[in-house]
């Protein structure tokens, strides 16, 4: 399995950004591989990165509030 990191209209001198993974992938046993290669390509890409995991898809706006809670001022 190959996971490609890709990074678009990113500033290479930020280093606050943070991937997040849902329990669609990290919950299903059968998605462990894609799960580990998803944070091993996030991790070389980017080192400092934050990871945020969803409780829900509804509440995907309040878990990325947990790190960042006023997302509109880091856009």
């Amino acid at each position: 399995m190959t996971v490609t990191a890709i990074q678009i209209g990113l500033d290479p001198d930020v280093i606050d950004c943070s991937v997040l993974i849902g329990a669609g992938v990290r919950l299903v046993a059968s998605n462990t591989l894609l799960f580990e290669s998803i944070v091993n390509a996030a991790h070389t890409a980017q080192p400092g990165c934050r990871f945020v995991f969803n409780r829900a898809a509804v509440a995907t706006p309040d878990d990325i509030r947990r790190w960042y809670p006023n997302p509109e001022a880091v856009a």
